[in-house]
């Protein structure tokens, strides 16, 4: 048998591993990228690769009738390689090549924790986030809430009253994150709760938004924390680089209910922990965050959507119903005026009482959801305004 070790490491340390190969002039690699130019390059300096099998092992636990080729192919080998295993893999590997390998340990790694460099990132970036508001920076942020969403008054109320005990119970470090499962038809302002949280709480920098109505049905949890090590494209998900983005501690997640299995899970760690490690093995902690779920479901098909153990994860569920005649009027007049200003500021012109009547007299009882309303003033709005530019 030849003498060789395999070493472990911890998958929250892999980071870290990367930087010291990389400060040393070591080259890590997945044992899936053994092919072709790589195995030359192993071939001609192969003390200077750490090579990681587990992937190999990962697949070999569900396709064991191909352990005798892995064997023969890892037993070809330089010996001179370092080869390295995730640590809850190193069982399962210390059975699979117990005749490849001679030796185990753990790796090394002299150097800060991820949490520390995590801490180091958040003085470099400052997070605008409600647990941070004062008394009166929280009264004005619930007064542009209700000032600016229109109806929902119970929603709104409601709203106050629990950020203000997840700011308590976060200071005390009982809860780290607060999540708002929102439900109703589609155009009725749930997604506009989300809007309007960032923008009163920072408007400078862009919304982390994750909309599953973007997502394929296959890997969706790769698209959204990034493909495993080895993979082709294994580069950051939207999550991550969103959050990476963002000045404001809030996710939006949109069309929850068109996710699959594996991102139910995801989340379902993710609001137990406060926190989620990425593909790239990179930590964030979400302390002080706010996530805000919005879906089409009805409260019937979101229990038969999700289990009972993710419907518990959600600080405060709420069904938002179809806006009345009196909240879509007072939207539709705001709306109005607004483009109106606009109109008027850009073209320095001055809009006639008669074509404001024309527009104040959009027909908005017919229409259920925000979203026809609005395609409803641009129409109208179209028409009045050829005269105007032309």
């Amino acid at each position: 048998m030849r003498e060789r070790e395999l070493k472990t490491y911890r998958i929250e340390e892999f980071h870290l591993l990367k930087e010291k190969c990389a400060e040393e002039g070591y080259i890590l690699v997945s044992a899936s990228e053994l092919q072709g130019d790589f195995l030359k390059c192993l071939e001609e300096k192969p003390d200077v690769y750490f090579i990681d099998i587990s992937n190999w092992v990962d697949f070999l636990k569900q396709h064991r009738e191909y352990i005798h080729n892995m064997e023969s192919f890892l037993d070809k080998l330089p010996e001179e390689a370092t080869f390295i295993c995730e640590e809850k893999s190193f069982k399962t590997a210390l059975e699979i090549f117990r005749y490849n390998f001679t030796s185990f340990s753990a790796i090394d790694i002299e150097t800060k924790t991820i949490e520390e460099s995590a801490e180091q990132q958040e003085e470099i970036k400052t997070i605008k986030k409600v647990v941070d508001l004062s008394n009166d920076e929280l009264n004005a942020f619930l007064e542009f809430i209700s000032k600016n969403l229109v109806g929902h008054k119970k929603f709104k109320e409601e709203l106050g009253i629990r950020l203000k005990s997840f700011r308590l119970f976060n200071k005390l470090e009982e809860q780290k994150v607060f999540s708002i499962f929102l439900m109703g038809e589609s155009g009725i302002g749930k997604t506009e709760v989300g809007r309007l949280m960032h923008k009163a709480l920072d408007n400078t920098s862009g919304i982390c938004k994750i909309s599953f109505g973007n997502y394929s049905s296959q890997d969706s949890l790769n698209s959204l924390i990034g493909s495993p090590r080895g993979y082709v494209g294994s580069d950051d998900g939207e999550l991550s680089i969103k959050i990476k983005r963002s000045n404001v501690g809030l996710i939006l997640i949109d069309e929850f209910e068109k996710a699959d299995n594996p991102v139910f899970n995801f989340f379902l760690d993710l609001l137990e922990e406060g926190k989620f490690t990425d593909s790239q093995s990179n930590v964030y902690d979400l302390d002080g965050y706010v996530l805000l779920f919005t879906s089409n479901l009805t409260p019937d098909n979101y229990k038969k959507r999700l289990s009972p153990e993710l419907r518990s994860r959600f600080d405060y569920v709420c069904q938002f119903q179809l806006l009345t005649d009196n909240d879509k009027k007072k939207y539709m007049y705001k709306r109005i005026e607004s483009t109106i200003q606009k109109f008027e500021k850009k073209l320095n012109t001055k809009i006639t009482k008669e074509d404001k009547a024309i527009l104040y007299g959009v027909n908005y009882s017919s229409l259920n959801n925000l979203r026809k309303i609005n395609r409803a003033i641009k129409e109208k709005f179209a028409e009045i305004a050829k005269s105007y530019i032309l």
